[in-house]
Formats: C-alpha cells, sequence, structure tokens
C-alpha cells in the first residue's frame, strides 16, 4: 500500500508542476488501513517522495486515487522553500 501512495505522490508532483528535486510537505487522506502503511513505512516514502514532512488529514484537492483493494486515496503537496 505504502508504494502505491508513493506512485500517487509522484503524480500529484508532476501534476503541481514540481522539480524532481523539490522538497514538499505531504499530507495524505486516506482509510486507517493505508493510513497504518503509510506510517509503518513513513521513512521510506519521506525519502522516496522527498517529503520533509508527512501529516495525515483531510485534503480539498489534490492527487485522488485508490490502492489495495479499491481503498480511496487522497494526497496533497506543497512545496517546501
Amino acid at each position: 500500500l505504502a508504494r502505491d501512495v508513493i506512485r500517487g505522490v509522484q503524480q500529484a508532483r508532476r501534476d503541481a508542476g514540481l522539480e524532481i528535486t523539490d522538497r514538499i510537505a505531504l499530507t495524505v487522506q486516506a482509510p486507517d488501513e493505508v493510513r497504518s502503511a503509510v506510517q509503518a513505512h513513513e521513512e521510506f516514502v519521506r525519502g522516496e517522495t522527498l517529503s520533509q514532512q508527512v501529516s495525515y488529514g483531510t485534503v480539498d484537492g489534490g492527487f485522488a486515487g485508490s490502492v489495495g483493494d479499491g481503498l480511496d486515496v487522497r494526497v496533497a503537496v506543497t512545496k517546501i522553500t
């Protein structure tokens, strides 16, 4: 599940027009099962997505998709300057 979320974050980065080297703040809105997977592998997720911070909560806009067995996930990325 964490790898699926990483793919969503990478798509959100592309959609936002971010450079591959831009550092981001990541917000994840997901069911408990997905949230637990991301939290368990948070260091890996942060490294793969260049996220300086990861938070969990409601996301307006951002990238929406499904992971695993059709679990809905929404992620938002914000460039850190």
